[in-house]
């Protein structure tokens, strides 16, 4: 496996959206990917996916904040702190990419399919108990 982060394929337009667009609310991929990470994680929507876009390089997730993002979703995942070696990098990616798909799915359904607009939708995602 590469040390790159998958996208997945059928969010390709959607996250052009949220991070390419005049209408962004996220400065790159990679943020957008943390946040559907997080989300994805926090209400344990998991998804895996085959077909892929563009992936998005790992150096470009080499922040304290990032790191600690995949070593956290790894270890509550795993529940073995082995996971945090770097023998086991690749299962955190996969770990970290099927979290994101899972919260990009979540953010599908509430921001671009439901009712409330963007602002509102994405504040009740972020807001606990509310997405």
């Amino acid at each position: 496996m590469s040390n790159d982060v998958r996208r997945p394929k059928q969010y390709e337009d959607m996250l052009f959206e949220l991070c390419q667009s005049d209408k962004k609310i996220f400065l790159s991929y990679q943020d957008a990917l943390v946040f559907a990470a997080c989300l994805g994680h926090v209400k344990s929507a998991r998804k895996s996916f085959d077909k892929t876009s563009e992936p998005v390089g790992i150096h470009i997730f080499k922040g304290e904040f990032d790191e600690a993002v995949f070593q956290c979703i790894g270890l509550c995942e795993m529940k073995d702190p082995a996971i945090m070696s770097d023998d086991n990098m690749d299962k955190r990616i996969r770990l970290f990419e099927e979290y994101a798909a899972g919260g990009l799915e979540i953010i599908k359904s509430r921001v671009y399919e439901g009712p409330e607009d963007w602002d509102s939708a994405l504040v009740g995602l972020i807001e606990i108990g509310r997405a």
